[in-house]
């Protein structure tokens, strides 16, 4: 099932761009060239081709859902700050209920997490 989703994910995707598995269940992408609010519609993007698979795992259609975290690369900031608030990001929609997408601009990172 993993499978199927990284590949929905990268065909879904540009070909300048990068999606990469960060750790368990989760993907790290890079979009060159792309602004927050572009970003963002690439999370929904990326979200809805998720939603459309089939996933039939023998016992009956499984139901798979994403929750993105979307964050700018600043050209004044070291990369690690920008995974971090993405990161934040990717948590805040968790619990907030899950398939769902959250921006955050790096100046939100103290807010989020004090």
């Amino acid at each position: 099932m993993l499978c199927r989703v990284a590949t929905a994910l990268k065909e879904s995707l540009r070909e300048q761009d990068v999606c990469a598995r960060w750790g368990g269940e989760e993907f790290l992408m890079l979009l060159p060239d792309t602004d927050l609010e572009g970003a963002e519609q690439v999370a929904r993007k990326l979200n809805q081709a998720v939603q459309n698979l089939d996933l039939d795992e023998g016992a009956g259609r499984v139901a798979v859902t994403l929750t993105l975290g979307v964050a700018m690369l600043e050209p004044t900031r070291e990369i690690y700050e920008s995974v971090r608030v993405a990161d934040d990001a990717l948590y805040h929609g968790k619990k907030s209920g899950r398939n769902r997408v959250v921006t955050r601009n790096i100046t939100e990172l103290s807010d989020a997490r004090g």
